[in-house]
């Protein structure tokens, strides 16, 4: 199949840009969704994968909310600390300062034209990474991962599992509010991993920085569309960047499920704004569903980002390296659906992002292997210019240990990242990158008398 190199406007640039294959969809619920997993090798029972929320809407993350962790003290800067407060008192905000809620409403009124927040931005921005910087210097509860030696890649490893891997790379760093500075990294990290370990061809792997909304999800569907990938293959589709989360009750809604719909999570384009919704994880979830009845490979899903959006007030005034504030508006969500159900490329006979069965915990599909660098109510951090989990992940992976390791195996040893960042997994236990040979039918058997 040829390859296509395609220079993409709104700053995306696609790395080699290959086409890829997905599937059908009907159910969406469980997938993205399932309970909170450590590093246990307990089997879940079928319990365990019943909602747990009572609006029956599973997040991309178990919306279970532990007590928040108690964080080390630091010094703050006398000079920054009198900013914000000259900030907080200028937007007319009551109660104490709160560095966190500060950020996210200066991005809400930055997103309204708002002068003050326009001219406060860049600083708070600044301020927030400084205070990004001296967090990562506290200790990590687990150190191990950072001791493991490289290992040398297996070059029969490489020749069995190369050609059978294909690979979605996002990493996603030029915002116009609270840019990041290692999600591209982690991107050529994976594709390193791919190809130096594993023995990926380029061909397979389509790594795209600062992804607009379109190419995000036309990367998505060129994997559906791929008829290269066969049965038993593995696709890897990892971002790193922004995510966010949007609560129904806050926004208007479809009537028949509005009081049902939950927290919707979303993916951020880096040019989301006023005209460009977030991308749902509804929308990711029909599109994955699409490509595993396509080609019927295995597909596991690495997300570098959070998704707990204004909630992240709850951590006590911590504030969230990879996390957007909501966009503003009252037809946010509607417009993150209507941008899902209208694209071209959907099959007709997907569900739709607005089907009342979202809420309603009645739908099945399958279920992608889900990385997840956090909890819901917990931070992805950003270290050394790079994805603290990515970093951790592919720590692993490169060594000795990461050979032939199960998922909990995996999030076990490097978790906690820190005091307060516990990676987990969803789906089933199996080892990342083994291939799995279909398994042959069984003749007919000739029932004919001789």
């Amino acid at each position: 199949m040829a390859v296509a190199t395609v220079e993409v406007t709104f700053s995306t640039r696609l790395v080699n840009s290959q086409l890829i294959t997905f599937k059908q969809a009907s159910g969406i619920t469980k997938c993205w969704r399932g309970p909170s997993r450590g590093p246990s090798h307990a089997q879940p029972t079928d319990d365990a994968y019943k909602s747990e929320s009572k609006n029956g809407h599973r997040p991309f993350i178990s919306k279970k909310r532990p007590a928040p962790p108690e964080e080390p003290k630091i010094v703050e800067s006398k000079e920054d600390v009198a900013y914000e407060q000259q900030v907080w008192d200028a937007f007319k905000l009551e109660g104490r300062l709160d560095s966190t809620a500060l950020l996210f409403k200066c991005q809400e009124r930055a997103q309204k034209d708002d002068p003050i927040a326009a001219e406060a931005i860049s600083k708070l921005d600044s301020i927030h990474k400084k205070r990004q910087e001296n967090r990562a210097r506290w200790p990590n509860a687990s150190v191990g991962w950072r001791k493991l030696q490289e290992a040398t890649p297996d070059p029969g490893v490489r020749a069995m599992l190369g050609p059978r891997i294909w690979a979605l790379l996002i990493g996603n760093d030029e915002y116009d509010q609270s840019s990041l500075r290692g999600a591209i990294n982690d991107s050529k990290a994976w594709s390193s991993y791919l190809i130096e370990f594993l023995g990926v061809p380029k061909s397979h792997i389509t790594r795209i920085e600062n992804a607009n909304r379109e190419t995000m999800v036309e990367g998505l569907y060129n994997l559906r569309d791929n008829k290269d990938i066969k049965e038993g293959d593995r696709i890897l589709f990892a971002y790193s960047g922004h995510g966010t989360s949007y609560d129904a009750k806050e926004h208007s809604f479809e009537a028949d499920i509005s009081h049902r719909a939950g927290s919707i999570e979303a993916l951020c384009p880096v040019d989301r704004g006023r005209t460009v919704p977030d991308i749902s994880d509804r929308e990711v979830l029909l599109i994955l569903s699409e490509i595993r009845s396509q080609t019927k490979a295995e597909i596991i899903v690495a997300l570098d980002c959070c998704h707990s959006g204004g909630g992240t007030r709850e951590l006590g005034g911590d504030a969230c390296a990879r996390v957007m504030h909501p966009l503003v508006g009252n037809d946010v969500i509607q417009a993150m659906f209507r941008s899902a159900d209208d694209h071209p490329r959907r099959l007709p006979s997907t569900i739709s992002v607005r089907s009342p069965a979202w809420a309603s915990d009645t739908v099945d599909l399958y279920r992608p292997v889900l990385l997840a660098a956090c909890q819901d109510t917990e931070v992805a951090r950003e270290e050394r210019e790079r994805g603290l989990f990515t970093s951790a992940v592919m720590k692993v992976l490169r060594s000795e240990k990461g050979k032939g390791l199960k998922c909990s195996d995996l999030i076990e040893a490097i978790s906690p990242l820190r005091f307060d960042q516990k990676p987990r997994f969803d789906g089933e236990d199996t080892v990342l990158f083994e291939i799995r040979e279909a398994v042959p039918e069984d003749p007919p058997v000739d029932t004919s008398s001789h």
